[in-house]
């Protein structure tokens, strides 16, 4: 029967150590001993030359691994909060893409490993933010709310105002004025606003080709 290997690391003062244990697939009737600080184990599935690491498990958290032996890539982090990282990527570039909290929200990352950006939060009552700019200086750009509501923002981090909020029926309100001091300015309906669009001028056509 084909089993598992569990490789145990340990540090204590300075000295470290391991040890290789063998188990079947089938599960054991009982807990696993729990784990110090200072201890991991690794568990790999699969015999001799098909052998991958599938598993890390520390006193923190659990890492998940998928592929082939030799590209074994992270796919996963639980960690014992409930917080739960999942990430893309072969081997060596693995990128976080999404973080799970334990009270329903989440978080969606964009970018490559370590300069992975916010792109997205969800929160349980339907609310969803959406976030530009670089990792470590992301703004809101969008909120968008349950009753189908979309409120627009502009400006750099912790300064951002709101300047749209878009409303389902189609009708547009435009404020100006920094944050927290917004004012609204003019509301369109959604025939006033068919109506600015068929008025807007064309582009122009497109300038002549140079002759040879």
């Amino acid at each position: 029967m084909l089993g598992q290997t569990e490789l145990l690391t340990t540090s204590r003062d300075g000295v470290g150590g391991f040890a290789l244990v063998r188990r079947p697939q089938m599960p054991s009737p009982h807990a696993p001993t729990p784990m110090s600080e200072t201890e991991y184990r690794m568990v790999f599935d699969g015999e001799d030359a098909t052998r991958r690491h599938v598993r890390t498990e520390c006193a923190d958290y659990v890492a998940s691994y998928a592929g082939p032996r030799g590209s074994e890539r992270l796919v996963r982090m639980a960690f014992n909060n409930g917080q739960v990282k999942l990430f893309e990527g072969a081997r060596g570039m693995e990128h976080k893409v999404q973080t799970l909290y334990s009270n329903g929200t989440s978080r969606t990352y964009s970018g490559p490993s370590g300069q992975e950006r916010r792109v997205e939060a969800r929160f349980t009552d339907g609310t969803v933010k959406r976030y530009g700019g670089a990792r470590g200086s992301e703004f809101v750009n969008q909120i968008k709310f349950s009753d189908g509501r979309k409120v627009y923002f502009e400006g750099p981090s912790g300064h951002e105002r709101k300047v749209q909020v878009r409303f389902p029926d189609g009708r547009r309100e435009l404020y100006v004025g920094p944050k927290g001091q917004e004012r609204l300015v003019d509301t369109f309906t959604q025939e006033e606003m068919a109506a600015l669009l068929e008025d807007a001028p064309e582009a122009p056509p497109p300038p002549p080709p140079v002759p040879p």
